[in-house]
């Protein structure tokens, strides 16, 4: 027994072992993350000026409607015509969430003639410095179509006597003719015809074309660090709340779905979704993405060699000192991890693994590490006490790479960044809370950790920057008031 215990004696006193085991082979396959995070619904409460519409409706009742000159034919025997002009006064307008009122005062007057035997007679009311007064209501029906088209219905609710002061009838007197009513029916059916236009006219208006320069822009990956971090919005759907009116101005809520992603390495593609119809989408402002934190291998060499360089174990009696690890990739989501020996044995053995996300360590571990098969072979041609799992076990052990490091750097980047302007009167806000890391994996350029961060995003909308080219006014209106340079204008007496 002496003898024996001498002779292993010797055998660890004796001179180290040398040991160049060559690099594990390399593939080019590669796998992919697998994403699942709630949706994410960033909303915006949002102004716009209705006097686009206001104002294509004001713009097809004329101020001045019909002529003295313009005969109509209203009775055969004896043949009689009347002529009728009317002149409205100014617009006011009482707006709903869903439509409009108008109500105008109009002047009119009326000439009329009469076939007599051997003659034509004629007589005219309203002519003097008070012509008589009627009282004309409109309702016009407006919304946004799913297709982002604007739809109205509007049309003539009444057109009757300002009041019941027989100034204002419009009564021949000498003939017996009271025309008033007949002038009403001919105004109501020339407003109801030009109301028809201005609905048409609106319809033609193309809200998806204002909306796609918006769009678009929202689909482009943003830059939050020298390129090398990029915060992807991938807006998937748009919904609006329902709609209330103040004065000329409608108050809504923009809500809009995304699937943010905020990645790091190459410059994301852009999406090319076309803008979706309109959906119901419930407003709130939250944010749930996925936040890719990396960190390459030359960083997690680093971060390995403070932690392991020096460390020193006891293989089957034997000393074996740590003087170098290093991590590279060696495809399918696989790494070698190289280490350099020295003590009982010097040079370099290689493993190879998968790694993964161990959420109780928050860390990216290699629990299946093992040998490479050519490390192995040159072990058991002349150290195979080396071979055993005590090595193995402590490089799956000391062989991680903490998280939240690769995370936080990439959401205090993204915090830092994320409030912008997207596009002419659209500006994103927000802020990352926490991120909670998913899974991890190698890739070529270094490791990355994918988490679900959780927080808040926001819009600001300022519809009238959006459609600039459509001209909407930009003060906000209680009424529209006639152009005072109409010099034909009737005198519109105030009761």
């Amino acid at each position: 027994m002496p003898v024996v215990l001498l002779t292993l004696a010797l055998a660890g006193c004796g001179p180290p072992k040398q040991v160049d085991a060559p690099p594990p082979t390399a593939t080019d396959a590669e796998t992919a993350f697998l994403d699942s995070v709630p949706p994410t619904y960033a909303s915006a409460p949002v102004r716009l000026d209705l006097r686009l519409l206001l104002r294509e409706i004001e713009q097809t009742i004329p101020n001045h409607l019909g002529s003295l000159d313009d005969r109509l034919l209203i009775l055969t025997s004896p043949r009689t015509w009347v002529a009728i002009e009317v002149m409205r006064g100014p617009l006011d307008i009482d707006l709903g969430s869903s439509s409009l009122t108008l109500e105008a005062t109009v002047a009119y007057r009326g000439k009329v003639w009469r076939k007599v035997p051997l003659t034509t007679v004629s007589a005219s009311c309203g002519t003097g410095e008070k012509a008589p007064l009627a009282r004309i209501r409109i309702r016009s029906d407006y919304r946004v179509t799913p297709n982002w088209r604007i739809r109205t219905r509007s049309r003539v609710l009444s057109v009757e006597r300002a009041t019941a002061d027989p100034a204002d009838e419009c009564r021949v007197t000498f003939l017996g003719i009271n025309v008033t009513d007949k002038v009403l029916a001919a105004a109501k059916s020339a407003i109801d015809q030009q109301l028809r236009i201005a609905d048409a006219r609106l319809a033609s208006v193309d809200v998806r074309a204002a909306l796609n320069p918006v769009w678009r822009d929202m689909q482009e990956p943003i830059s939050l660090q020298d390129t090398t971090i990029w915060l992807s919005l991938r807006p998937r759907a748009v919904g609006v709340s329902r709609v209330t009116v103040r004065d000329s101005i409608a108050h809504g809520t923009v809500t809009l779905l995304a699937e943010p992603r905020i990645v790091s390495g190459p410059r994301p593609p852009r999406d090319s979704l076309p803008l979706p119809n309109l959906t119901d989408l419930e407003a709130a402002d939250t944010l749930a993405a996925v936040l890719d934190g990396s960190l390459s291998y030359e960083a997690a060499n680093m971060i390995l060699q403070k932690e392991l360089k020096g460390t020193k174990l006891r293989v089957r009696g034997r000393r074996v000192v740590l003087e170098n690890v290093e991590m590279s990739y060696i495809g399918s989501n696989r790494v070698a991890l190289g280490v350099t020996l020295s003590g009982a044995v010097t040079g370099r053995v290689f493993f190879i693994g998968t790694p993964t996300y161990d959420a109780a360590k928050d860390a990216i571990t290699v629990p299946d590490l093992t040998y490479d098969l050519r490390t192995s072979n040159l072990l058991l041609q002349g150290v195979s006490w080396l071979a055993g799992n005590k090595l193995r076990d402590e490089m799956r052990r000391t062989a991680t790479l903490p998280v939240h490091s690769m995370l936080d750097l990439a959401r205090g980047l993204a915090n830092q960044e994320i409030t912008r302007q997207l596009a002419p009167g659209v500006r994103l806000s927000g802020a990352i809370r926490s991120a909670e890391a998913l899974t991890a994996r190698a890739t070529p350029d270094g490791f990355r950790a994918r988490a679900r961060a959780e927080g808040k995003l926001a819009l600001q909308i300022q519809l009238e920057r959006v459609f600039q080219d459509v001209h909407i006014p930009k003060q906000p209106i209680r009424g529209i008031e006639e152009d005072s340079t109409d010099t034909d204008a009737i005198p519109v007496a105030s009761k």
